[in-house]
């Protein structure tokens, strides 16, 4: 059997066992094909649904959201927001750990994105300097 669009297990089975499901309530709701003897019923299949308690009323009132528990405000919109993105002119980073990672790599970095750090600072100390510069995430 093939199955379209590359459907298969759990789903395909959900997907049949509603379609059965729509099925069993059509050929239960709908009137059964006479036999060829000419019997059964060959008619609408009486169903009850269930009513409801009161018609509806023929005033109709709009819905409004209730108000808001929060002072209407503008305060947030005057701050600026800092948004730390790395710079797209930027070579990847080095990475963190493993073969690539060593002191070297990382002052290069640093020169190029023209991040600061001391003379005396470390691989640890760069990688530090770099993220409270914004040029790199906090983590990987």
């Amino acid at each position: 059997m093939v199955t379209p669009y590359g459907m298969d297990g759990p789903i395909l089975a959900e997907i049949l066992t509603v379609l059965c499901d729509v099925y069993d309530m059509l050929d239960a709701r709908l009137p059964q094909p006479a036999t060829a003897d000419g019997g059964g019923p060959g008619g609408p299949v009486p169903v009850s649904e269930p009513d409801p308690d009161r018609p509806p009323s023929p005033e109709v009132r709009p819905v409004a959201e209730p108000a808001s528990d929060k002072p209407d405000t503008d305060d947030d919109e005057d701050e600026p927001v800092k948004v730390s993105e790395p710079t797209p002119d930027l070579p990847p980073p080095p990475p963190r750990s493993g073969k690539g990672s060593g002191l070297d790599a990382w002052q290069a970095f640093a020169n190029v994105a023209k991040v600061t750090y001391p003379a005396d600072a470390g691989r640890a100390d760069i990688i530090a300097a770099c993220i409270e510069a914004g040029v790199i995430p906090e983590h990987d």
